[in-house]
């Protein structure tokens, strides 16, 4: 019954939010009757979705969809996160509406260091900025401000509430401690990029043998406490090297991701903190050994994969170097770049998840049924007919253009094109940008996604 009258409220909503009048907030300039009002829903029911109760789901999806074909809704705004679950919700309510009745608006994620900004900002304002971490929580919040917000507001609640036990256990524990240090509460869970700096990075502790004689001992007492990434003379042979002073495994757990994920993450940054070329050959060669095992068994194989590769880094890295730009600007502000392989696969997982909405409509007539043959060998050869007819085929001219488009973008190849929208022919007409350096000077690439 409640989600029965929660759905009837909202289309009732949709149906009825042209006709109220609008709210005349500041008193100083007169509202027009005749201006048009829109429709905004920023937050979209999903319980009314869900799979929980098909019945009443799909009972709600014919009200809707006969709702926008009455054209009942004149001018609306859904707002949706840019994840999986929402695409799939977007994909399936929106299915049979016109492509010319819906225009789509792609807002960009806000970068990390922006959303610090931010909320460092808001920190200050609000009085409690030494009680938060602003870094960890615009790293969290993937881009979103409003939700980095919201945990900001959480966060500094439970601040306020411990803050005087706090000051007080702090000031106990550095009045008994003799070095004067602070005392530092370290979260259970490391963010991703730290978890993968420690991989790349491959910092060892410094064995108190290797040291020589004319360092003084303040310098040896430095030295030993702090890891570091040890010459090559320190790294050869493998089996006298200092050991790790993690356990790899902890950190894969601690990341709070999927093993596949990490492994591309690893794979895409660790050329840059690898010395020498052939330690670089050899992590490849364990990497590609890993994933020759096979991905068609799930469970715990995918964790003892990650595992190895992810122990592959610091194993096959006998040179560990720091990653080098071609000044400082580029290296003060270094982030970790964001796979290219997570991109194809999301994107891979949105053009079949519209291409299936889209058959689903028209039917096995057309090009029929849905199936692996369909994608690879019907469509590109729909486009190849497409594009040499000039879109004028005697037969495919009549496809709807959302198919249309779908296999256009099916059939591009360019990963740029896949990532951003753009069109080819502005890559083409402006031409390649190569930078002096092409190697040292990757794109800096702060996505947190």
């Amino acid at each position: 019954e409640g989600g029965a009258s929660l759905s009837v409220a909202f289309l009732r909503f949709l149906a009825q939010s042209d006709r109220y009048r609008s709210l005349d907030v500041g008193g100083t300039a007169p509202v027009r009757s005749g201006r048009p009002r829109v429709t905004l829903v920023r937050d979209f029911p999903f319980t009314l979705v869900s799979k929980r109760d098909s019945g009443s789901n799909q009972d709600f999806l014919n009200r809707f969809w006969d709702l926008l074909s009455g054209e009942a809704v004149q001018r609306a705004v859904f707002c949706f996160n840019d994840d999986s679950d929402d695409h799939r919700v977007v994909t399936e309510i929106f299915k049979k509406t016109p492509p010319q009745c819906i225009t789509t608006v792609n807002f960009d994620a806000m970068a990390r260091t922006f959303a610090q900004r931010a909320l460092t900002g808001v920190a200050k304002t609000e009085g409690v900025a030494g009680m938060v971490d602003t870094g960890a929580i615009a790293a969290e919040c993937g881009g979103d401000l409003r939700q980095g917000i919201n945990a900001l507001q959480l966060t500094a609640g439970g601040s306020r509430e411990r803050s005087f036990a706090t000051r007080r256990l702090q000031k106990a524990v550095s009045g008994s401690s003799t070095g004067g240090e602070v005392l530092e509460f370290r979260p259970i869970s490391l963010n991703l990029f730290h978890a993968v700096g420690k991989f790349v990075y491959n910092k060892r502790l410094l064995p108190s043998g290797a040291l020589s004689q004319e360092t003084s001992r303040k310098r040896r007492k430095d030295t030993a406490q702090e890891p570091q990434q040890l010459p090559p003379e320190l790294m050869t042979p493998k089996s006298r090297r200092p050991p790790l002073y993690f356990v790899p495994e902890e950190v894969l757990d601690a990341a709070n991701t999927e093993p596949a994920v990490m492994v591309d993450w690893l794979f895409t940054n660790a050329p840059r903190f690898y010395g020498d070329v052939s330690h670089l050959a050899d992590f490849a060669e364990t990497l590609a050994g890993v994933d020759s095992w096979g991905n068609d068994r799930e469970g715990s194989i995918d964790g003892l994969a990650a595992s190895v590769q992810a122990r592959a880094v610091l194993d096959a890295n006998l040179h560990p170097v720091p990653p080098t730009f071609g000044n400082s600007h580029e290296a003060s502000n270094f982030n970790m770049v964001r796979p290219q392989l997570w991109d194809a696969r999301r994107h891979k997982s949105r053009r079949l998840q519209a291409l299936a909405a889209t058959l689903e409509i028209i039917g096995p007539l057309a090009l029929g049924p849905s199936s692996p043959a369909l994608v690879l060998r019907t469509l590109p050869s729909v486009h190849m007919m497409l594009s040499l007819s000039r879109g004028q085929h005697a037969k495919l001219r009549s496809l709807p253009h959302c198919l249309m488009g779908q296999v256009m973008d099916l059939s591009s190849f360019d990963g740029t094109v896949s990532r951003t929208g753009k069109e080819e022919g502005d890559v083409a007409r402006r031409g390649p940008e190569w930078t002096a350096d092409t190697w040292v000077s990757l794109p800096d690439d702060p996505i947190e996604d």
